[in-house]
């Protein structure tokens, strides 16, 4: 269990710098790096109840621009390889992933697809 609830920085820095980069490269997804980073756990659980649309947008934004991240060499935090765009099954997958396993929510929602994610669709 992590002992710090906050953001780390490292992972905080890796999806703003990863924004800029996705946004000034022209990127097919553009990242929306403060929706991001501001983004907690229960709105986005709320919002994927609601709508399972936005859900899968929001949360193949967050994997582009970890995806992004890793391939600038940019990402500590993130260790998966999660397909890319995830489907609607895939996306309610991880979702159920993040609610399966409380005791691990961070209450950041970057936080929290990427250590489902790497649970899920770990890099062999």
């Amino acid at each position: 269990m992590r002992e710090s609830r906050g953001m780390s920085g490292s992972l905080m820095k890796t999806i703003l710098a990863a924004g800029v980069l996705c946004a000034l490269g022209g990127a097919a997804v553009p990242a929306r790096g403060a929706d991001i980073v501001g983004a907690m756990t229960a709105q986005y659980l709320l919002q994927c109840q609601k709508d399972q649309n936005a859900c899968r947008e929001f949360t193949n934004e967050v994997l582009q621009v970890f995806k992004t991240a890793v391939e600038l060499h940019q990402a500590t935090v993130y260790k998966a390889c999660a397909p890319w765009p995830l489907t609607l099954d895939d996306t309610g997958k991880l979702v159920q992933k993040i609610l399966d396993r409380p005791q691990d929510v961070t209450g950041y929602a970057a936080d929290d697809i990427a250590i489902a994610a790497g649970a899920l669709w770990p890099c062999k």
